[in-house]
Parts: structure tokens; sequence; C-alpha cells
């Protein structure tokens, strides 16, 4: 039995015994006892309408304990279903691409800029238990793990298409989506965009506004795709306040199909994906077997040179497929 279904089970067996609890007490007060037959009889019809307003004024006087009871129980299984909800994020790889801990593992991997380029840097790496600022992640959230790579700015820093590609989500569809998440794009790599043997999905979390490009528009290798900015950075978790920043959260599956999901449009699963670190893309001949049997990619050169785009959208290598996906400045610039 699954940890929820016990938990269902768990809250009717509650509310089974809450509903049981009111009818023996409105029963009990609805009867009369003989003392000296021992034993309970019906009152006349008379009798019952005045048990009945003696019923509502023993109900009345005892709310306050039934709403104590109702209120302590739900509350007892929100919390149960919300660490459940968060336990299997953080604990189980589903079909569709769902997070699993044993995944998002440190990599160590680090960009290697072309000379002459200053490129904006990592902040928080991929299962990073810390975030820009150094504050604790979330235990509930990935085991407490970072699901994708943080890269820091200032606000309205020009953004870059990792691979070339093509828009699948955008959003969110709502206010509250950007004040929970900030304003997305995911973009989907296909292996003649990337060179790798792989699909490729990659999501910018975090933008200024929302982007000019639309769903099923097409985007080169180091082209502008958005401006980055704070949304979504305004709470708690990043320790209070703004932390202008792009979240990069990369998938990788040998399937090109995939659906759109959650309240705000906000996640892109491709069948039987894989979460994994940006940085893998950029190891040369790296393969979706490789990329799962070695997470932490081991007895490799963690230090991996990767092209850079400039404000205006050009690469230094114009014949680079991948890219890094925040624009650097050059030494005229």
């Amino acid at each position: 039995m699954t940890r929820q279904a016990t938990i269902a089970r768990l809250g009717c067996c509650i509310s089974v015994k809450t509903t049981i609890l009111l009818r023996r007490t409105i029963l009990l007060r609805a009867y009369s006892f003989r003392e000296d037959q021992g034993q309970a009889i019906l009152p006349s019809i008379r009798n019952r309408w005045a048990a009945y307003l003696e019923n509502v004024g023993f109900l009345y006087s005892n709310v306050n304990k039934f709403i104590r009871i109702t209120i302590t129980s739900m509350l007892f299984l929100v919390t149960l279903l919300s660490s459940g909800t968060y336990a299997q994020r953080g604990e189980f790889r589903e079909r569709g691409g769902e997070s699993n801990r044993n995944w998002i593992q440190e990599t160590g991997l680090q960009p290697v800029f072309p000379a002459g380029y200053r490129c904006p840097k990592i902040t928080s790496a991929f299962a990073a238990t810390t975030d820009g600022r150094g504050n604790r992640r979330d235990p509930a959230i990935h085991g407490g793990k970072h699901g994708g790579v943080d890269i820091g700015f200032d606000v309205g820093h020009p953004l870059i298409a990792v691979a070339g590609g093509q828009v699948v989500a955008e959003g969110p569809e709502s206010g509250d989506g950007a004040q929970m998440e900030g304003i997305f794009l995911w973009l989907r790599h296909a292996p003649e965009d990337t060179g790798l043997p792989f699909w490729t999905f990659s999501k910018y979390q975090h933008l200024k506004e929302r982007p000019m490009l639309k769903i099923g528009d097409r985007v080169r290798s180091g082209q502008v795709v958005a401006l980055g900015g704070d949304t979504g950075t305004y709470s708690r978790k990043f320790g209070g306040g703004s932390l202008p920043h792009l979240h990069m959260s990369t998938f990788i599956s040998e399937y090109e199909d995939y659906e759109v999901k959650g309240q705000n449009r906000n996640l892109v699963r491709a069948r039987d994906s894989l979460h994994v670190d940006m940085m893998i893309l950029f190891i040369p001949g790296i393969t979706l077997d490789k990329a799962r049997s070695n997470p932490q990619q081991d007895g490799i050169d963690k230090r991996l040179p990767v092209a850079a785009s400039n404000w205006e959208g050009r690469l230094n290598d114009p014949a680079a497929r991948l890219a890094w996906p925040v624009a650097c400045k050059t030494a005229e610039q």
C-alpha cells in the first residue's frame, strides 16, 4: 500500500470515528433511561421534540470541541499529505521525467569561457544544498538538492539559447504563477540541433517579462531568447527580497514527445526523461547511457570549454551548436 493510500485510509477512519462519536452522543441524549429496568426506550413524540431541542443545546455548547477535533484532524492529514507529495518528488522517478534524488547529484562540472569573454558564472550548481545567498535549501524538495543551475546577473541581462530548438511552453498563464515560480520559457532541442544522441528540454526560469517568442517558434544557438529577471524570487526560500538569476533546468530523453503539465502549464515532461546537470551537454561524447550510469560524471575532465554569445546574440564560434545560456561581454563592451 502506498503512503498516500495509507494516509487516505487514515483520514476515512478519523472521519468515521468522528461521525460515530457524534451519532452516539445524539442517541444517548435522545433516549431516556429507566434505571429500574436498565434498558433504553424511545421517548414519545412529545418527548422526542424536547430531546431534539435539548440536543441542539448540547451540540451548541460543545461545538467548540467538535470544531477543534475536526480542524486538528484536517491539519494533521494535510501535513501528512503534503510531506508525502514532497517526498515523492524527492524519492521517486516516475514515467514522464519526475526528479529523483538519486539522479540529482553534484557533478563538479565547470565552464571554461573563451578568451576575451566575461560571462556570468554559476552561483548555485546542480545538486547544491545552498542557494545563491548561501541559504540551505528545503529538504522536502529533491532531498534538499538543487534541481537546476543558477547563474546570477542584474535584472534585464540577455539570455541565450543553449542550442537551436523550438519553443514548447512559456508563461505562466496567470499572475499567481509569476508570484510563485517566476516567468518561464521551455525549449526543446532535437539531436540535429545539439549534435547529441538524445532530445534535450531546457527551462529558463525567473525571467524579467514574458518573452516575445511564441510556442512553435524556432531559435538558433546563441540567439537572445529572453531577458533575465527576479520574478518568483520574492519569498523566504530565497532569503527575503529579490534574487535576480537564471534557474536552468535540463531534461534529456530518447523520445521527442512530451506533455505540458501543471496548473500554470509550467512543467514539460518528456517520456522517460532524465533530470540532469545542464553542464553535461558540453561533455564530449556524452550519451544517455553515460549520463544515467554515471550521474556524478566521475573520471572525466571537470573543466569544459563552452561557446559564448555576446549581448547581440553573436557567437564567438559561429559553428558552435551549444552555447552558454547567458550573454557574455567582450573586451569591447
